[in-house]
């Protein structure tokens, strides 16, 4: 039994109401984008299985080739931190809650065959449609809190980004730091072994006490355990970078461009 003309567009209306839409899974990702921008974070990227993602792997292997700066090590970690991305995604559920809350709940189609008792005519089909129409009053507010919780998740996600370059920026100035304090180190040790030899020789010739050379052996000591702190701590912070960067394998191979930043000479104005 076919439906009659004004049961059709009932249908069609109802459907059309309550139906399916897209949903953009990185809608609001540019405002994000945007903002840490303007913020000076550098450029970030959302891996979304593109011609994109091969760009932003060539941008990170290019700017491994050379000595990393602490703005090249924040763009790096940017473009190639896994939990950046998985934060992303947090947009796109926001916006699929926001779409949800727009659409009329689906309805309830029934249908019936009725055969005459008496008369022996021919079996009617009866359709019945129920839909909520409550949600014609629901909808607004579940939009407005849907979207108000949309835009809350935009500014907690771009909080989040800068928060995440300042750590790799503090990151890299901390291993730069431990690189200096290594070196230091070093060369206390290597002034630290020839002051030992000269007291040795010193002590062997009877020019100075046993107690004096113990002296300076202690301090090439306490110079070496110093020097073994150093090293640790560089490795520590390097394998932090590494991690807030996404690296791993042949990629951990980087190196920095060497020293902190000069002091400098006149006072920051604070006021």
């Amino acid at each position: 039994m076919l439906l009659r003309r004004n049961d059709r567009w009932l249908f069609v209306l109802l459907v059309f109401l309550s139906g399916c839409t897209t949903v953009a899974m990185n809608a609001g990702f540019d405002d994000v984008r945007s903002v840490v921008e303007e913020r000076g974070a550098r450029k970030i990227f959302w891996n979304s299985g593109t011609d994109l993602d091969k760009e932003a792997t060539a941008k990170v292997d290019s700017l491994l080739k050379g000595k990393l700066t602490a703005e090249e090590t924040v763009q790096i970690a940017l473009l190639n931190n896994r939990d950046l991305q998985a934060l992303y995604s947090e947009l796109g559920v926001a916006q699929a809650d926001l779409v949800q809350a727009g659409l009329f709940r689906n309805p309830i189609f029934d249908a019936a065959v009725l055969f005459p008792v008496s008369d022996g005519g021919k079996p009617k089909l009866e359709l019945s449609v129920v839909m909520n129409f409550l949600d014609i009053f629901y909808v607004p507010l579940r939009k407005r809190v849907a979207a108000s919780r949309f835009e809350e998740v935009k500014t907690r996600v771009t909080g989040s980004v800068l928060d995440f370059a300042a750590q790799v920026r503090t990151a890299f100035y901390l291993y730069q730091a431990n690189e200096q304090m290594l070196e230091l180190r070093q060369t206390i040790v290597q002034a630290l072994s020839g002051s030992f030899e000269v007291a040795r020789r010193l002590n062997e010739a009877g020019n100075i006490t046993d107690l004096d050379f113990a002296r300076e052996r202690a301090l090439l000591e306490s110079g070496k355990l110093g020097l073994r702190s150093a090293e640790l701590a560089v490795r520590q912070s390097r394998e932090e970078l590494n991690m807030l960067m996404g690296l791993w394998g042949g990629r951990t191979d980087w190196q920095s461009n060497g020293r902190l930043p000069d002091i400098p000479e006149q006072a920051l104005d604070t006021k």
